[in-house]
């Protein structure tokens, strides 16, 4: 972990196999910029150089498909409130109650 002078955060991988192999790093580290216990971060602004998400089934497994982000409720190429559009009426919202998507 990286905090930079331009106040971001910075996660760095590295993988090393002596085999040829699939390697899918991830974090699920969750910050609440308000401190512990002073409430949910759907206030907090977000910002994610993704033009695409995995949409997932019932069981909030990814079915392989990757959409578009752009025009939904999953676009944070610039920065939005994570609550700004979480209530909004998007199959894949209503599916997971809410964001659980790569």
């Amino acid at each position: 972990f990286t905090l930079t002078d331009e106040n971001t955060l910075q996660i760095h991988y590295t993988a090393l196999s002596d085999k040829p192999t699939v390697v899918n790093l991830s974090n699920h580290a969750y910050f609440n910029l308000c401190g512990h216990d002073k409430g949910d971060i759907s206030s907090h602004w977000l910002k994610i150089n993704a033009g695409y998400y995995a949409p997932v089934d019932m069981m909030c497994i990814p079915t392989g498909e990757v959409s578009p982000a752009q025009n939904t409720p999953f676009d944070f190429m610039s920065f939005h409130r994570i609550g700004e559009r979480i209530e909004a009426k998007y199959s894949q919202l209503e599916i997971a109650n809410g964001y659980d998507h790569n």
